[in-house]
């Protein structure tokens, strides 16, 4: 019977258009996730690591003079990054940091919406970041999915605007789980 729930269960994620994702609590507290990757085109994905201390760059923004929006990685992680066409992409897909907090991100085809990187400007330039960079950020600064929480309620989370990446603004959404299972 389990067997034949799998197979459903595959059938299922294969007509979709949408990356989807498991995460599985075992009795012993221990967390598993899987994921399907449904892009429309191929992609070359390769596991990186990348230290605490590491600093990362947002693209600049047409109406934000100055330095971009950065931020410094607190945490050890390792992250997936792909290849389109012999270049690197923009986007972190998928990672983990040593707090044991993941983030994945989902293609989520006509359902995503960003701020327009023109709209904006003045203080919110200090504090905005393409969709492209959400995984890496997280990582970067996060313990657990509480501490974001906080912040997406408190209003400290950076707007997130539409970047391009293989010549488009990816669709995404984001799935963040912590070593708790939250």
């Amino acid at each position: 019977m389990i067997l034949l729930g799998f197979a459903i269960l595959a059938t299922l994620l294969t007509l979709t258009e949408s990356c989807q994702e498991i995460r599985v609590k075992a009795e012993d507290g221990g967390v598993v996730l899987g994921r399907s990757l449904e892009f429309s085109v191929p992609l070359d994905f390769h596991m990186v690591t990348e230290p605490a201390g590491t600093k990362h760059e947002a693209p600049a923004l047409p109406n934000c003079p100055g330095a971009p929006f950065s931020f410094t990685n607190r945490y050890k992680q390792i992250i997936f990054l792909g290849r389109f066409r012999g270049d690197w992409c923009n986007t972190t897909a998928d990672g983990i940091n040593e707090a044991g907090l993941s983030a994945s991100v989902l293609y989520f085809k006509d359902n995503a919406e960003y701020i327009d990187p023109s709209d904006i400007s003045g203080a919110e330039c200090d504090n905005a970041i393409p969709q492209t960079m959400i995984a890496a950020y997280v990582l970067a600064i996060y313990k657990t999915v509480k501490q974001v929480k906080e912040d997406l309620e408190s209003g400290k989370f950076p707007a997130v605007w539409a970047g391009y990446d293989m010549g488009t603004v990816l669709p995404m959404h984001f799935n963040i789980i912590d070593k708790s299972g939250a």
